[in-house]
């Protein structure tokens, strides 16, 4: 796939869901109660969405280059070197990782105003843990919502 048609297919991607979702749509499920980010947040599910799966869908493809390369740089060797970059199955991987990257890219700058948010509803923390089955690293922010919102209620 050549970096025009990457370049084309995530504008597509990011377009498609604007597009063809009415914009009473996109607000349909944010309760009115919500504070304005977390209600921001509900509403950027029609384009993260999309990019979420499209990600863990080129992830897949990764899988045997990644593999051919982890052979290449001498089967039960513990350590990674800075020559292993120079095999030319790295560089296959890295070539192959290249769309979901963009992808990732796009994602995490979306998702980055919302990091430290503390979440309350259900719309919300559903998106919160669509994206961390994506992104382990979101999990925790999704933990961090329960946590609160436990504590509140076994407060109260």
């Amino acid at each position: 796939m050549s970096a025009s048609t990457r370049r084309a297919a995530i504008g597509a991607i990011l377009a498609a869901p604007l597009a063809s979702v009415p914009v009473v749509a996109l607000t349909a499920n944010i309760p009115s109660d919500l504070s304005d980010l977390e209600a921001r947040f509900i509403a950027l599910a029609p384009r993260l969405v999309p990019l979420l799966d499209e990600y863990d869908r080129l992830r897949l493809l990764w899988n045997e280059p990644y593999a051919a390369w982890e052979k290449a740089r001498e089967t039960g060797k513990r350590h990674w070197k800075p020559s292993d970059e120079k095999l030319p199955e790295y560089q296959t991987y890295l070539k192959v990782r290249e769309p979901a990257d963009e992808i990732d890219r796009i994602c995490e700058q979306m998702y980055d105003p919302y990091h430290d948010l503390r979440l309350v509803s259900f719309e919300a923390i559903k998106l919160r843990h669509r994206f961390g089955m994506t992104f382990d690293w979101a999990r925790d922010d999704l933990l961090d919502d329960l946590d609160a919102i436990w504590g509140r209620e076994a407060c109260a």
